[in-house]
């Protein structure tokens, strides 16, 4: 048969001993088939390998660096990057929470773009006023003693270096409009964090951190789909403010807000509300009841800082204390003066700081007999319930809570009332028919606010405290009804 041997004329292995990775076994005859081959009865065919890449094939393009939107040379200046000409531009994909393209997070009649804005914000956030020492931040006058420690690092144009929803392209404006009045009218009032006179639109669009905070928070009810992007592009703002050393209030407030309005799922709470806590004892925030201001305005960002210092630390206590773990929370007025402080200011119309004196006093009422919480005999138990119930009818007949806070107030007032009963119940100096007398005006709040819908906006740490007596009378009801089975 034809052979296809190499120019010496010594045969190979033919192309079925090749496939088989066997031996070839050539016969006598140099035309003949191998061994093999007549064995199996295959055809035997003897071809030289060609080697090499095919001809005619085309090389791969080398494929060029990735490139990103930054602008041009001449755009760069000491003050920040101004896009005076025209951005170098290509179609690499977009950072992560900027994916405007994806189908999952396509806003709706978008209007914005993906290029930095040249006007400045309509306004911003008062400078705080801090303590007169320069703020020691920094190990840098360890390692290089001579160097000068700056107490007022340069001033960055951050509207220029952060991002918000609706630069990247993912919401509107009118959609970020609507998202930021629905979270000022319908959610923010269970946290009271902000003033509703102060936090207005264009001040709080001009901290894109708290900004982007804010929508994340809304977005979770307004608009469950945008959630999960809002948040990660929130999260990415707060770490490149800390990045920056770029610290102050709207900071803080901006992760005050992923902390009351997180996601059941989210386990980050009690570190964010740490930091939190760090970054207001690095501000230093007076807290000064007699200081005279310039302006309402001047009052008014003041008494935000203060505000804040004062929810901060009771919400990071009260993670401590549910979670059992320790607890860095700074010093804070008690409710003596707390309440000198509300009234002080009252003329600012903000209802929810009359509350937060109400708050501080039921506090210091549990902080007083935090350590002796077994009483030793039903008289002495009495006695604090007849004293917890003076507290609470002191405020709630005086008229100093503001209307839209009664019913939280009131709310609060019966789960302490409950929690009281029941720990009596199991001391032995109760019943559990009196822990369901008691519990009754309390279940009919809670229905009242299951219908408002009002518990939904609720902080995590607030709405514990009004489930766990409801789980507590459940307990009592379900024990109760037990034994009057047993009886039968």
């Amino acid at each position: 048969m034809p052979s296809d041997s190499s120019a010496s004329g010594q045969r190979k292995a033919c192309t079925s001993c090749r496939a088989l990775k066997t031996r070839c076994l050539p016969s006598s005859g140099p035309e003949a088939p191998c061994l093999r081959c007549v064995g199996l009865g295959h055809e035997c065919v003897y071809s030289a390998l060609k080697r090499g890449p095919p001809k005619g094939r085309k090389r791969v393009p080398r494929l060029d660096r990735p490139r990103s939107i930054q602008p041009s040379a001449a755009t760069c200046t000491s003050e920040g990057v101004l896009p005076t000409g025209r951005a170098a531009v290509d179609d690499s994909p977009p950072p992560s929470f900027a994916q405007v393209l994806s189908a999952a997070y396509s806003p709706v009649a978008s209007t914005s773009t993906l290029r930095p804005t040249t006007q400045p914000p309509i306004a911003s956030f008062f400078p705080n006023e801090l303590a007169a020492a320069p703020l020691r931040v920094t190990l840098e006058s360890y390692f290089e003693p001579d160097a000068a420690l700056d107490p007022t690092p340069p001033a960055a144009a951050s509207w220029l270096v952060y991002t918000d929803p609706v630069a990247v392209g993912l919401i509107s404006e009118p959609e970020a409009q609507y998202l930021f009045r629905e979270f000022m009218e319908r959610v923010a009032p269970f946290g009271h964090i902000f003033d509703p006179l102060y936090h207005t639109y264009e001040r709080v669009r001009a901290s894109p951190t708290l900004f982007a905070a804010v929508i994340a928070a809304s977005a979770r009810f307004f608009h469950p789909s945008l959630a999960e992007i809002t948040l990660d592009l929130a999260e990415t703002n707060i770490g490149r403010a800390l990045r920056r050393d770029d610290i102050g209030i709207p900071l803080v407030q901006a992760l005050m807000v992923l902390v009351y309005w997180k996601s059941i799922a989210d386990r980050s709470a009690y570190h964010k509300i740490g930091l939190a806590i760090r970054l207001l004892a690095q501000l230093r925030i007076s807290w000064d009841t007699d200081r005279e201001f310039t302006s309402i305005e001047a009052e008014r960002a003041q008494v935000d800082a203060e505000r804040t210092m004062s929810i901060a630390s009771t919400t990071e206590f009260s993670y401590s204390i549910l979670l059992r773990l320790p607890s860095h929370s700074i010093s804070v007025p008690g409710h003596s003066e707390m309440m000198r402080w509300a009234q002080r200011h009252a003329h600012l119309g903000v209802p929810g700081d009359m509350f937060k004196a109400f708050l501080a006093e039921l506090w210091s009422f549990h902080f007083s007999e935090r350590g002796d919480l077994w009483f030793r005999s039903a008289a002495e138990w009495e006695e604090r319930q007849a004293a917890w119930g003076a507290v609470v009818n002191k405020w709630l007949q005086s008229g100093h809570i503001p209307r839209e806070y009664r019913g939280n107030a009131e709310m609060l007032a019966q789960a302490g009332t409950i929690s009281r009963a029941f720990l009596g119940l199991k001391l032995g100096f109760g019943t559990a028919s009196a822990v369901l007398d008691i519990a009754e005006p309390f279940a009919d709040r809670l229905k009242e606010m299951l219908r408002l819908g009002e518990l939904l906006f609720y902080p995590e740490y607030a709405l514990s405290g009004v489930m766990l007596p409801a789980v507590l009378v459940y307990h009592v009801s379900c024990q109760l009804f037990l034994r009057r089975l047993n009886f039968r």
